[in-house]
């Protein structure tokens, strides 16, 4: 079975949404709370606007496997691909992994991130990945005791 990884123009993202829309909806389902600063129809908006970027996994040039986005994050020495939503078998696919990573290379990244819960942390460490630190966050809009 042949792997394809592809990037969605930002012009088709509406057109793909029904199909990509489920898969990344039941990534929101499966983590509510990670999700708090973003709906999925705010994420769609940041993909049409081109600010992030939609990527679909295609098994065989036939059937859409899974779907990630990606915010591009820049430092002077590193190019981000920081993955911020991934529905299907993302994370779980070997092969899926071989080729986002191929994408992302082919894109100019020099690293792949993303703020994930700590059982996908011990399967992306499987997958040579490697936790770095923890995020934390302090809401500014908040009134602070």
């Amino acid at each position: 079975m042949n792997i394809k990884v592809m990037q969605v123009a930002s012009g088709d993202v509406v057109a793909m949404w029904p199909v990509v829309g489920e898969l990344l909806q039941k990534a929101y389902d499966a983590d509510p709370t990670g999700w708090d600063d973003t709906s999925l129809e705010q994420l769609k908006a940041l993909l049409v606007a081109g600010v992030q970027r939609l990527l679909i996994a295609v098994r065989d040039e036939t059937s859409i496997v899974c779907a990630c986005t990606v915010a591009p994050v820049y430092y002077p020495n590193a190019s981000v691909a920081f993955v911020t939503a991934a529905g299907g078998r993302f994370g779980t696919d070997e092969q899926v992994q071989e080729a986002f990573q191929n994408w992302a290379r082919r894109s100019g990244f020099t690293r792949i991130q993303a703020q994930v819960r700590a059982s996908a942390a011990r399967l992306a460490a499987r997958r040579g990945y490697t936790e770095i630190g923890r995020i934390v966050d302090f809401d500014l809009g908040k009134v602070q005791a």
